[in-house]
């Protein structure tokens, strides 16, 4: 965002937003005839639920978690409140490229959370989308994001997603419908919003297959590719 201020507007007819918050942080720069909410598309062939719900399956996280961004502390803090105060939860999944620091791998022994706590490295794209299927549910506790294509990935995946409202993830996810939205860098908050999608097994697979439908309807590539081609068109004319 800090590179806004020197954008080529005067290059671009046209400019496609991902998320309504970065529709807005444009907007300060830009006309607002001339940007266009187009969220990218998620491959809902590849991410898909499976046969049916896991409403056993672990929580999930996925994202690069050596990115001070993506607050990975505040999602072990909150899971620890959670394991507190509900000690039969299911245990937690981090899954990304370059796994967690040590500092943060120190502080699941010291609390006595590394049983609880499954952390993989590298995982390939068919790994990825076993994750996502075999989750009951995904969890996002980053301070900022454009928009954040996990949680597509796993609306796609047929997983109700708690997320912290730290931009993006809004335009994604309905709040009560297809998941629960949380201030940023509140762990009280997050942890309350886990153990109740996890206190009601109804309310989750119901979210579930809101996700999934929104994620077909609205960020599929065949629905995204449409705000595109429809965008192209009338500049073309």
């Amino acid at each position: 965002h800090r590179d806004l201020h020197s954008f080529p507007t005067r290059r671009s007819s046209d400019l496609f937003a991902e998320s309504d918050y970065t529709l807005r942080m444009l907007s300060r720069y830009v006309q607002s005839d001339r940007i266009c909410l187009a969220p990218p598309g998620v491959d809902t062939a590849f991410f898909y639920p499976a046969d049916s719900y896991q409403s056993d399956g672990y929580v999930l996280s996925v994202g690069r978690f050596l990115d001070p961004r993506k607050n990975i502390h505040l999602l072990i803090e909150s899971y620890q409140r959670l394991r507190e105060s509900a000690p039969q939860s299911p245990i937690l999944v981090l899954a990304g490229k370059d796994g967690i620091s040590d500092e943060e791998l120190g502080y699941l022994k010291t609390n006595g959370l590394a049983p609880y706590v499954k952390v993989y490295r590298d995982v390939t794209r068919q790994e990825l989308a076993s994750l996502y299927r075999n989750a009951s549910m995904f969890v996002l506790s980053s301070n900022q994001e454009g928009l954040g294509i996990v949680i597509l990935e796993a609306m796609a995946s047929g997983l109700p997603v708690i997320s912290s409202v730290c931009g993006g993830p809004g335009t994604a996810v309905v709040e009560g419908q297809t998941g629960f939205l949380v201030p940023v860098n509140d762990s009280v908050a997050l942890s309350l919003a886990m153990y109740r999608a996890l206190a009601n097994p109804a309310l989750r697979e119901q979210m579930a297959r809101a996700s999934r439908k929104l994620a077909e309807e609205r960020f599929s590539f065949l629905s995204a590719g449409r705000i595109y081609l429809e965008r192209y068109r009338q500049l073309l004319a």
